[in-house]
């Protein structure tokens, strides 16, 4: 049977005192440049993906004045002007063009992409109203003007277009 016995340091030799004291500092030293090295590491991930996010801002924004004039083509809320069937099909080949062909789809968040998609539906139904087309769009506008960062959320509830 092992029995430990309680140390005291008035028992200890001094050789014995700095042996220990110099393992507890070294312990220590270990944990801290571990600690440090680890901190660093994931300082660095964050930097790299704050330039990435940085970077590819600059095009989104590029992307979203684009499709913001794109889609003027089908009038604002307010427009009376009939959406005839080539125009639809005009405006849709053009929203296609950007999305797919540009690459412009890959820069658009979640929402705006199943937004684009719907847009689609709806541009190629026959049953579609032109309010119901311009309503989706003017829907469009918003979320991007909310991603952005020009749009608050309790904003984008409010037409702009209303008095």
């Amino acid at each position: 049977m092992l029995v430990c016995q309680e140390v005291s340091s008035e028992h200890m030799t001094f050789s014995q005192q700095l042996t220990l004291t110099l393992g507890d500092k070294a312990a220590i030293g270990v944990l801290i440049l571990a600690l440090g090295f680890w901190l660093n590491r994931k300082l660095e991930r964050l930097k790299s993906d704050l330039e990435w996010k940085k970077s590819l801002a600059a095009d989104r924004i590029k992307a979203y004045r684009q499709l913001w004039s794109l889609t003027q083509a089908i009038g604002g809320t307010g427009s009376s002007a009939a959406l005839t069937k080539d125009h639809r099909g005009s405006v849709s080949s053009t929203l296609s063009h950007w999305y797919w062909e540009e690459g412009n789809g890959m820069l658009l968040s979640h929402a705006a992409g199943r937004l684009m998609m719907k847009g689609w539906q709806l541009l190629k139904s026959s049953d579609t109203t032109d309010r119901e087309i311009r309503d989706h769009y003017s829907q469009v506008r918003t979320l991007l003007k909310t991603e952005c960062g020009i749009y608050e959320a309790d904003d984008a509830t409010e037409s702009i277009a209303s008095n």
